[in-house]
């Protein structure tokens, strides 16, 4: 008799399995605002981002964008994973983003820069290697 796989999150040292255990798998996801400051928020994203979670990140999106957020800072030095699911969740939100705004990536780890590169998405969603660069970057178009 084959036992099953045991695994454990990383981040909360939960306990999961098989596919029979996958649908208990805890949503591994925190977003909190850290920063705001006139048009600008800045949102700290730690965890993993994908289909099960990119909903989370997608509120804490549209929260910031319904306050008149017009440029979207995002640290993403604490995610140690992002899908096609994250990254469609922030081209989303950047298509909803004013004229003048923007979204820009901070702390993107080597498997985010990949996936900005392979998709062609790095000019829309450019990467800065710090929070002050990206604070002080001017307005990019539309």
């Amino acid at each position: 008799m084959k036992l099953p796989r045991r695994r454990v999150c990383l981040l909360h040292g939960v306990e999961y399995g098989g596919c029979a255990m996958r649908a208990r798998r805890p949503v591994c996801l925190a977003v909190t605002t850290r920063v705001r400051c006139g048009y600008v928020d800045v949102l700290h994203v730690s965890g993993e981002v994908d289909a099960r979670t990119a909903p989370r990140l997608g509120g804490a999106l549209d929260a910031s964008l319904a306050r008149g957020t017009r440029v979207l800072v995002i640290d993403l030095t604490d995610v140690a994973f992002c899908d096609s699911a994250g990254l469609a969740t922030l081209v989303g939100a950047r298509k909803r983003l004013p004229a003048g705004g923007g979204i820009r990536l901070v702390g993107c780890g080597r498997q985010i820069l990949m996936m900005l590169g392979v998709t062609g998405l790095g000019a829309l969603l450019p990467a800065y290697a710090s929070l002050e660069e990206a604070l002080a970057a001017g307005p990019r178009p539309h």
